[in-house]
């Protein structure tokens, strides 16, 4: 009895000190870009939580200005699709060269629907198609359909 007393005292110590000198991994540190904060614009309309207070998203481009008070309508041939969104980007069509934001990660503002397919995924299987937008005009001179659930993209037949 004592014997197997003495060897598991042995075991314990052993298993102590293999833990102390097995090396921890430490958690990572945020990148200052990451360092986002949520807040209110001065109309108390909330700010999207991917955007920082000087006006730049996570990956550090300006966030462009939507004018929501005059959306357009237009047709075009749907030439490209960007799926950035699914890490926390921007998720972007583009319809005769027009840059077309459909979501951004993390947004939490109204956003509008992509009608005729599935998801934005499935946009990629229909490029070179026609496509109509109803959109809010951006000051980068493209488009979005953040802001209000009645914005779009649909392919059209």
């Amino acid at each position: 009895m004592k014997r197997i007393l003495i060897a598991g005292a042995a075991l314990i110590v052993v298993m102590t000190a293999v833990l102390i000198m097995t090396p921890r991994a430490t958690a990572p540190q945020p990148l200052p870009e990451a360092e986002l904060t949520a807040a209110s614009s001065s109309d108390g309309t909330m700010i999207s939580e991917d955007t920082a207070p000087d006006g730049q998203t996570a990956s550090g481009t300006p966030s462009p200005t939507a004018n929501t008070s005059n959306p357009a309508t237009f047709t075009g041939t749907l030439e490209a699709i960007d799926t950035g969104c699914f890490a926390d980007g921007v998720c972007s069509a583009t319809v005769d060269g027009k840059v077309v934001v459909v979501m951004i990660g993390w947004n939490r503002d109204a956003v509008g629907q992509i009608i005729g397919v599935d998801s934005i995924g499935d946009l990629e299987t229909v490029i070179g198609k026609t496509v109509e937008v109803y959109a809010a005009p951006t000051d980068d001179g493209g488009y979005t359909l953040i802001g209000s659930s009645e914005y779009y993209i649909k392919l059209l037949p």
